[in-house]
């Protein structure tokens, strides 16, 4: 106002800053990693950011619509967890103008790796013989045979659902004077982690030193 007869009016409007996830602020995925699609409604200008010791396994991207109160999605990508501990990661929601203090935080929770085999060693007759080992791997599986017994064994992996393989190994009759053995690797799908081993000793068909047959 003036002190007589003329006054102005400014209206100055303040919000309180406001975040809203409906699907809630923690989240899980499964050991074989994978894609989440977080929807969340903000008033206020912002950015993600993974905490550095997650960066290794976790990815974002987000996109927004253009409103008052603005919808969007964060799309979080977790990779495979190698190891056979659990893990979790945090996603920080920082206002754009803050001086460093989050907003809120949104957890990523991933179980551990895990395998398990029903049998490991087998004892082969001199008759050979068809033999089906089941695995369980959340890293997938995949095989590695030495050349040197491709000439009396064979063996491929079948994919049973739910991380569960089915390993068929057929062994051919032994027509050698000694008794013999095959170590097969098991790794991951792909290749890069090894997960155990199955061993076959097949018996000959002459008579062993005892010593051989322990």
């Amino acid at each position: 106002s003036d002190g007589a007869s003329y006054s102005f009016i400014q209206v100055i409007n303040f919000y309180e800053p406001k975040m809203l996830f409906p699907e809630g602020l923690e989240y899980y995925v499964s050991p074989q990693g994978g894609d989440l699609q977080i929807p969340f409604y903000t008033n206020f200008m912002y950015r993600f950011e993974v905490e550095d010791s997650s960066k290794t396994w976790l990815e974002i991207d987000y996109s927004e619509t253009k409103s008052e109160m603005r919808d969007g999605i964060l799309r979080v990508a977790a990779k495979m967890n190698e190891y056979e501990y659990a893990r979790m990661g945090r996603i920080f929601v920082i206002p754009t103008n803050s001086t460093g203090d989050f907003y809120t935080e949104i957890i990523i929770n991933q179980s551990s790796a895990y395998f398990s085999i029903d049998q490991s060693k087998y004892a082969v007759p001199v008759e050979g013989a068809s033999i089906t080992t089941n695995v369980h791997s959340s890293r997938g599986l995949s095989l590695s045979v030495p050349d040197s017994v491709k000439t009396w064994l064979s063996t491929e992996v079948e994919e049973t659902g739910d991380n569960w393989f089915r390993i068929n190994t057929v062994i051919s009759e032994n027509e050698t004077s000694s008794k013999r053995s095959a170590t097969i690797d098991l790794l991951s799908t792909d290749g890069n982690i090894y997960l155990g081993s199955i061993v076959f000793v097949q018996s000959s068909p002459v008579e062993e030193e005892i010593s051989n047959m322990i």
